[in-house]
């Protein structure tokens, strides 16, 4: 547990940061259907993460062993292809009054993968399988707004590249934790 809290408090203390620090966390929700985690910490001066997946409703039974050709032999159905992606972003932002101004690059990973149809059922035993495609990647940059009533954060960003906005809600624990390097 103390390595996990020196991963979120090392960056402060690289930039001189000398105030308590807050953490904040919450779930948030894309405009794309993205389910994302994420937390601050920092007080005048945040750092932010964040993590997240988009996997849609996969019925298919993945078939590693198969490429595109035999499926074209085969005469299978090649139906809408199924892509999936995982997100992670890191950032900082600054704190004015109850407002929050951030900034954060994300890095993308999307999975595509083929999906197909067999009306025999000897590929998978609901006829629906998959195989991997292939991968892409991408960066972005997104800037967003955290407001805070309380001990409750509101969490509202837009990603500039992937056209995608978020909405969450998260705890602000308020909780001051002390400087890991006490200078005297």
């Amino acid at each position: 547990m103390k390595k996990i809290i020196l991963f979120f408090i090392l960056p402060l203390s690289l930039f001189g940061q000398r105030s308590n620090y807050v953490f904040k966390g919450g779930v948030q929700l894309t405009t794309d259907g993205s389910k994302q985690l994420w937390a601050t910490v920092g007080n005048d001066f945040y750092f932010l993460y964040e993590l997240g997946y988009n996997f849609p409703k996969d019925i298919t039974y993945l078939r590693p062993g198969f490429d595109y050709r035999s499926t074209q032999v085969w005469g299978h159905e090649r139906l809408e292809d199924i892509t999936k992606k995982i997100f992670w972003s890191a950032g900082f932002g600054t704190r004015i009054n109850r407002f929050d101004f951030h900034f954060a690059f994300t890095m993308t990973k999307i999975d595509h993968f083929y999906h197909f149809y067999d009306e025999t059922l000897f590929a998978s035993p609901n006829g629906h399988y998959s195989f991997k495609r292939g991968y892409d990647g991408e960066l972005s940059g997104k800037f967003g707004l955290i407001y805070d009533i309380k001990w409750i954060s509101i969490k509202t960003d837009y990603d500039l590249m992937q056209k995608r906005g978020t909405f969450g809600v998260g705890i602000n624990f308020g909780k001051k934790i002390k400087n890991f390097d006490k200078k005297t």
